[in-house]
């Protein structure tokens, strides 16, 4: 029988944990390992669904001059090759895309896109945050504000997309809101909105969005939509509009915060839900809104500073971290103009609408310097950087 004694000294004693050690280091290199592995194979499918989008699009007109970037068949291969190897399961979809581009079968490229993209949203960690339970955030955040409870232009599945977005109530910026927003209807046309101090900035043409600014509220922009505008971008809502933005916000935020990003940064968007003891009634040129969007101020520079910056300042460090963004965070079309140029030095995605698309790495290519763009595309074509 052997019994257990205590060591003759602490050296002695540290030494039965050293096995442990050894261990917990080991495990942790291979979560870091099983880690690295996963971003390489998230980034090649980015890059996939890139191309295989592209080349859909290429194949439907007689002339693909146009494609953005020309994949060699071994630069291809090599991005199912890093994407399969963590993930085997998409080795029947490589061989039926690679059969479907064969016979030229845009049906079954399309189908096998569209699973493509469910495998890459599955092992992309950020985007889960759209299917987290909203049970404790609905009732720690939605009832608690006066502005919900009773308002009968929300109903239960409204106040479940807006809860995970609402300003919160003890916040300093939702106490000046109810100062300026309770005491009249502002939002209801220019005139209104005028009258309760703010300064319109722009009108969005596609979007029919208002943008303005409050003295109050130095540090955000106010966008909203008039109760007068009947037009509604694709048939969505505008407060639906919103809280895409804010969930493309977040999502880019975690990205940003996980893989430590240096070179972009992306405003806070809160909504905030409108008095309806002010709301005008529905009828005949009146459609009352049910919230706002309030936006932190990110301080862009000019216009034409802004394409100066994505011509003269980036380099191959700011498009990794581009790259790594986009292939995680996805969002829409990204033009100097969707990810500008701030006083700060950084670039902020503002433009974050659209969270669920395909990724997109042609529309800021023009953009570029000729160097950049040629590492940029090298990029896009190996899986972001290796």
């Amino acid at each position: 029988m052997v019994f257990f004694t205590k060591p003759k000294s602490s050296f002695a004693f540290l030494m039965l944990f050293v096995p442990l050690f050894h261990c917990v280091a080991l495990f942790a290199e291979v979560s870091t390992a099983i880690e690295d592995t996963k971003d390489q194979t998230i980034q090649a499918i980015a890059s996939l669904l890139f191309y295989m989008k592209e080349n859909i699009e290429s194949t439907s007109q007689e002339d693909s001059s146009d494609f953005p970037l020309k994949f060699e068949p071994a630069e291809i291969e090599f991005l199912w090759t890093r994407a399969v190897a963590f993930y085997p399961a998409l080795f029947p979809l490589k061989e039926a895309y690679e059969k479907a581009h064969y016979i030229n079968d845009k049906d079954m490229l399309k189908r096998c896109e569209k699973e493509v993209h469910s495998i890459w949203l599955s092992l992309n960690d950020e985007h889960q945050l759209f299917s987290e339970p909203l049970n404790k955030t609905l009732a720690e955040r939605t009832y608690s504000c006066k502005n919900i409870v009773d308002n009968p232009l929300i109903n239960n599945r409204i106040k479940k997309e807006l809860a995970p977005h609402l300003l919160p109530v003890n916040s300093k910026i939702t106490a000046i809101a109810d100062q300026i927003f309770q005491a009249a209807r502002v939002t209801f046309n220019s005139q209104t909105l005028v009258e309760a101090g703010f300064n319109i900035l722009y009108k969005q043409p596609r979007s029919f969005i208002i943008v303005a600014k409050h003295p109050s509220l130095p540090d955000y922009l106010i966008k909203l939509y008039f109760d007068t505008e009947l037009r509604i971008k694709r048939n969505v809502p505008g407060w639906k509009w919103f809280a895409r933005r804010c969930a493309g916000a977040n999502l880019v935020r975690k990205v940003i915060k996980k893989k430590n990003i240096q070179h972009f940064t992306v405003p806070q968007k809160y909504i905030y839900v409108l008095p309806s003891f002010h709301a005008p009634a529905k009828a005949a040129g009146v459609d009352p809104k049910v919230a706002i969007l309030i936006v932190q101020d990110m301080q862009l520079v000019p216009k034409e500073q802004n394409y100066l910056a994505w011509r003269s300042k980036v380099t191959p460090e700011i498009l990794n971290e581009l790259y790594i963004i986009i292939s995680r965070a996805n969002g829409s079309s990204y033009r100097p103009d969707n990810i500008p140029y701030t006083f700060s030095g950084k670039f902020a995605f503002i433009d974050t609408e659209y969270p669920f698309r395909d990724p997109d790495f042609k529309s800021i290519r023009p953009y570029l310097s000729p160097e950049m763009c040629q590492y940029w595309d090298q990029l896009v074509k190996q899986g972001g950087p290796l």
